[in-house]
């Protein structure tokens, strides 16, 4: 039985029983020491719902300390995918430095070396997380992953909503154009709107040469977009040399405001 049913039950009982107010008493009496002081109905009745109001005032102080712990986690863990890691789970960033504990780090893989890498990232984020795995049982600790890695989640998707904002209104005032690109509007975006599409197109291609824009269109085998690729709106004025991929590359003007505005704020990107 549940403390709100115990109230229940206990008012009830305690209002069913005869009053004793008008009953006289000639004195109380009091037993041996094994016995028990005679009380009313009534008074054991008050004593139980005292009690039990405590014991669920307790709960609720208990309920809403696990609650801010639960906030404080979110919060901290907002953090990870800007500073630590974007993809890589946080449980194989732990695993990776319990191993190179246990078995060194002379044969690691640069697949190793990069969770490393990531593990001390992630300790210097939220300082006190490296003793809190030490402190944790491995209940709490799971706990505590999970947390921060909804705060990861929640951060993650509030910046990407930020920037399709944004960068829709960066690119209607960078070049002028006729028809207002919109960041609810899914239908005449991407590579069917032109602007856009020059924008993503791969450098190694030239958007202008409209063989190239049908066959990225048509999805045709050899004109396949990947993740492989350097879009040109990754390159410093957006126009790349074909001599050399990597000059200007990460140098463009929507690139920087992008990372302004995550890294620091939506007004520092303007400047």
């Amino acid at each position: 039985m549940d403390l709100g049913s115990k109230l229940v039950y206990i008012t009830v009982q305690s209002a069913s029983e005869p009053s004793r107010q008008n009953e006289t008493h000639s004195g109380l009496t009091i037993p041996d020491l094994s016995g028990a002081v005679p009380t009313s109905t009534e008074a054991r009745a008050k004593h139980c719902i005292a009690a039990l109001e405590d014991e669920l005032q307790m709960m609720k102080q208990e309920r809403g300390t696990k609650q801010r712990k639960t906030n404080y986690y979110v919060v901290q863990g907002r953090t990870i995918c800007r500073m630590v890691v974007l993809y890589t789970s946080l449980e194989d960033l732990i695993a990776e430095n319990d191993r190179r504990y246990e078995e060194g780090s002379e044969d690691a893989t640069a697949e190793q070396e990069h969770l490393q890498r990531g593990y001390i990232a992630l300790v210097q984020v939220p300082l006190w997380l490296h003793d809190r795995f030490t402190e944790l049982d491995i209940d709490d600790c799971e706990e505590m992953l999970k947390k921060l890695k909804r705060g990861a989640d929640v951060g993650c998707g509030d910046d990407t909503s930020t920037l399709k904002d944004l960068v829709a209104a960066w690119v209607n005032q960078d070049f002028h154009l006729s028809y207002i690109l919109k960041s609810d509007d899914k239908q005449l975006c991407g590579f069917m709107h032109d602007v856009c599409s020059k924008l993503l197109c791969p450098a190694e291609w030239d958007w202008g040469n409209d063989r190239v824009k049908v066959r990225i269109r048509e999805r045709t085998m050899d004109y396949i977009i990947s993740e492989n690729s350097w879009p040109l709106f990754m390159y410093e004025n957006y126009s790349v040399s074909s001599n050399d991929l990597e000059q200007g590359l990460f140098k463009s003007k929507i690139l920087v405001q992008a990372f302004k505005a995550t890294f620091t704020s939506v007004f520092h990107q303007r400047s």
